[in-house]
C-alpha cells in the first residue's frame, strides 16, 4: 500500500508539471497501467495461497514475464514434485520429495505414506511367516527383523505352537500336577481355561469319592458354564442328584416329592423321599382321612422309626376326627333342641273305646324329656292333672314313657312309644290306680303330637261293672287318645 501511494504522489507531482494539452492522455495511460498492476497484484494473491495448479498454471500463462512469476512457477514445481512422488510410490520417491521439496507442503503426508509403506512390507513379510505358522519360522524372521513390529505377536504365536504341543500329550490327563503345571507354563494359551475346567473337575471328584457332595457340587457348578468334562459326568449327575435331594425334607409338597422320583426313578435316596413322601401324607390327614389313606401312609414308611411317626399321626387323626364327630352331635343336639327338655303338655284327650260318650277324660301338665326329636330314643317322665267325664272328678298320673324312632317323616320323626300311668290322685270308684299305654308320636324340634292306646290295670274300678260281667267287681278301661306337647329345650352350651 505505501509503494502505490509513493507512486500516486509522483505521478501527480509529474502531471503538474506538465503542459495543459499532454495531461488527458498522459492520466488515461497511467490509470489503465494502475488498473493492470492492481488486477495482477489481485491474480498473485490468490494463487499464492492455492494449491490448486491449474490456477498457478493460469497465472503464469497470463503473466509470463510478471515478477511474480518465478515464485508461482517454484510453488507448481513443488506440486509437481509431489504428483511425481505420489505416482511412483515407493519409499525412495517420498524421501526424494522431502530432500528436494523447498516449501515441505507435503512433508508430513509423505512421512505418513513411508510409514504406511513400510508396514505394508512389513505385514507382507508377517504373513507370509503365519502362513508357514512353524517355530523355526518365527524364530528366523525375528532374527532377520529385530525391531519389528510383530515380535509379541511372533512370541506368542511360538508360545501357542508350544501349548498346542504341551496340550497334546496331556488333554486326556487326570493328574492335577500335571495340568497345573501346564497352566503355570502357558497361563495365556488357548488351552489353560480348558487345563483350568479339568483341574476344577477332578478336584470335585476327589470331594465325591470323600462323600464330601456338598462342596463337590459347588466345585462342579462353577465350571458349569464351561462344560463338564465327559472323565466327570458320572460324578456330576452325583452332586447334582444330592443337591436335589438336600432341597427336600418331609416338610415338602407331595408333588415336588413325586417329581424327585419321577426324575431320579432309581435314586440310592429313593427311601428316604418315600419316608418324607410318608410323613408328608400323614401329616396332611384330613377329617375325612380313612383307613385306605392310613395304609398308604404307612405302606410309604420304609423304616420303623418313620412307621412310628405316621402311627401317631394315624392315631391323632382317628382321636380327631373322634373328636370332631363328637362335636358335631353335640352341635346337632344344641340345634335340635339339646339333651333334656322341658315340655308343656297342654292337650291330651282321650274316650273309653267300651263307654264312648260315657266315659272320656282330657288332661294337661309337664314333662320332663331327656332327648330330642332327632335323638333315637327319648325317655320321658311327667306329672299331669286331668278332669275325668264319668266321675266328674278330677286325677293326676304320674307317667314315665320310653320313644323308640322309626323314621323321618319329612320335619317331623315319627316314633313308637311306650308309657306307664301312676294314677297319684284319682277316684277310686271310677279310675284304676295303673295304665299302660302305646302308640305312635310324630315330633318336631318343640312339638310331639301322639296317638295312643291306653289300658287300665292294677285295683280297678266298679263304674262300668254292669257291663263287664256279672261275675265282676273291677272295670279297667280300655282309652284311645290324642295329646300334644310343646318342648322347651334346657340345654346350655
Amino acid at each position: 500500500m505505501k509503494k502505490q501511494l509513493i507512486i500516486a504522489v509522483v505521478a501527480a507531482f509529474a502531471l503538474a508539471q506538465m503542459p495543459a494539452l499532454a495531461t488527458p492522455d498522459l492520466m488515461d495511460k497511467f490509470e489503465q497501467a494502475q488498473k493492470k498492476q492492481a488486477a495482477m497484484k489481485s491474480r498473485y494473491d490468490e494463487a499464492a495461497n492455492s494449491r490448486d495448479i491449474s490456477v498457478l498454471r493460469q497465472f503464469v500463462r497470463d503473466y509470463p514475464k510478471s515478477k511474480f512469476t518465478p515464485e508461482i512457477q517454484k510453488r507448481i514445481n513443488e506440486i509437481e514434485l509431489w504428483e511425481t512422488a505420489c505416482r511412483t510410490n515407493t519409499v525412495q520417491a517420498y524421501n526424494s520429495y522431502k530432500s528436494t521439496s523447498q516449501f515441505k507442503w507435503y512433508s508430513a503426508d509423505a512421512d505418513s505414506r513411508i510409514n504406511g509403506l513400510v508396514r505394508a512390507q512389513e505385514k507382507k513379510k508377517w504373513d507370509a511367516v503365519a502362513a508357514k505358522n512353524s517355530i523355526a519360522a518365527y524364530e528366523q524372521y525375528l532374527a532377520e527383523n529385530p525391531g519389528t513390529a510383530y515380535r509379541k505377536d511372533a512370541l506368542q504365536a511360538i508360545d501357542a505352537i508350544k501349548a498346542a504341543q504341551a496340550w497334546k500329550l496331556i488333554s486326556n490327563s487326570q493328574d492335577i500336577a500335571e495340568l497345573r503345571d501346564f497352566v503355570s507354563t502357558y497361563p495365556t494359551s488357548a488351552y489353560a481355561d480348558k487345563a483350568r475346567t479339568n483341574i476344577v473337575a477332578l478336584e470335585a471328584m476327589q470331594l465325591v469319592r470323600n462323600n464330601e457332595l456338598s462342596k463337590a457340587y459347588s466345585k462342579f457348578a462353577s465350571i458349569v458354564v464351561k462344560g463338564i468334562p465327559s472323565f466327570a459326568q458320572n460324578d456330576y449327575k452325583k452332586t447334582v442328584e444330592y443337591h436335589d435331594f438336600s432341597a427336600l425334607d418331609d416338610n415338602s409338597s407331595s408333588a415336588s416329592l413325586e417329581n424327585f422320583l419321577k426324575k431320579y426313578p432309581y435314586s440310592q435316596y429313593k427311601s428316604k423321599i418315600s419316608n418324607y413322601q410318608a410323613i408328608n401324607a400323614a401329616r396332611n390327614f384330613g377329617s375325612y382321612a380313612s383307613d385306605y389313606d392310613y395304609n398308604r401312609a404307612l405302606s410309604l414308611a420304609s423304616d420303623t422309626y418313620t412307621r412310628n411317626r405316621v402311627q401317631y399321626y394315624i392315631d391323632s387323626n382317628k382321636a380327631m376326627q373322634k373328636e370332631r364327630r363328637r362335636q358335631y352331635k353335640a352341635y346337632k343336639r344344641r340345634e335340635n333342641g339339646g339333651w333334656l327338655n322341658m315340655g308343656f303338655e297342654f292337650l291330651d284327650f282321650a274316650a273309653d273305646v267300651n263307654n264312648i260318650g260315657d266315659n272320656f277324660y282330657y288332661a294337661g301338665g309337664f314333662h320332663i324329656r331327656f332327648g330330642n326329636f332327632n335323638d333315637r330314643v327319648n325317655f320321658s317322665l311327667g306329672v299331669k292333672c286331668g278332669y275325668n267325664q264319668a266321675s266328674e272328678s278330677v286325677f293326676m298320673p304320674l307317667q314315665a314313657q320310653l320313644k323308640v324312632k322309626i323314621c323321618p317323616t319329612g320335619p317331623s320323626r315319627l316314633f313308637l312309644f311306650g308309657g306307664f300311668d301312676y294314677m297319684a290322685i284319682r277316684d277310686d270308684y271310677c279310675m284304676s290306680d295303673m295304665a299302660w299305654r302305646a302308640g305312635i308320636v310324630f315330633s318336631w324340634k318343640h312339638l310331639d303330637w301322639s296317638f295312643y292306646y291306653r289300658k287300665e290295670f292294677g285295683e280297678g274300678s266298679s263304674c262300668f261293672s254292669d257291663y263287664d260281667g256279672p261275675a265282676s267287681n273291677n272295670y279297667f278301661g280300655s282309652f284311645v287318645g290324642t295329646s300334644m306337647t310343646y318342648y322347651f329345650s334346657l340345654h346350655r352350651n
